[in-house]
C-alpha cells in the first residue's frame, strides 16, 4: 500500500476515519485554501479543462491520526517530520 501511495497512486481505505474524526474534517473543508490544477501532472495542456481538472491543498488537520493509522497498517514505515515525508526501510 505505502509504495503505491509514494509512487503517486491513490488508495481508498473503507471506514478509515471513525465518525467523530470524519465529521471534524468535514467541518474544516470549507476553510481550506485550494489551488486549481489538473491531472495527470507533468503533461502540457492548453488549459486545465483539457485534462482532468482538480484542486489541491496542503491539509494537515488530523495528520497525526492519519500517520498513526498508516503506521498500524505497515510497521515498516517511519514518518519523518515535518508531515508528510515518509521513509520506507
Amino acid at each position: 500500500m505505502i509504495n503505491s501511495i509514494l509512487n503517486g497512486n491513490i488508495h481508498i481505505e473503507t471506514n478509515f476515519f471513525d465518525d467523530t474524526t470524519y465529521n471534524s474534517i468535514l467541518k474544516k473543508i470549507p476553510t481550506i485554501k485550494t489551488k486549481s490544477t489538473f491531472q495527470p501532472s507533468g503533461k502540457f495542456y492548453g488549459n486545465r479543462m483539457q485534462a482532468m481538472p482538480c484542486y489541491e491543498s496542503v491539509f494537515t488537520f488530523q495528520s497525526k491520526f492519519i500517520i498513526n493509522k498508516i503506521r498500524k497498517k505497515n510497521k515498516k514505515i517511519k514518518i519523518i517530520t515535518p508531515f508528510p515525508k515518509i521513509k520506507i526501510f
